[in-house]
């Protein structure tokens, strides 16, 4: 049985994106399933601490479960 491999994506909230970001994680990186967590505009949110310690939260979860 092959090992079921993980990531996580964060990206922007506007699903036109999400797909082809799916696909490139997936081969780039050895991931079979990628886990995607969405904030409209995150490439903003960067100097935002509380946006950025939510997000923070999101990724540990999904690393964790």
């Amino acid at each position: 049985m092959q090992e079921e491999r993980f990531a996580t994506m964060i990206c922007c909230i506007d699903g036109r994106v999400q797909m082809p970001l799916n696909a490139w994680v997936r081969e780039n990186y050895p991931a079979i399933y990628v886990d995607t967590i969405t904030e409209p505009g995150v490439d903003g949110l960067a100097g935002d601490r509380e946006s950025m310690l939510r997000i923070r939260d999101k990724a540990k979860i999904s690393m964790n479960a």
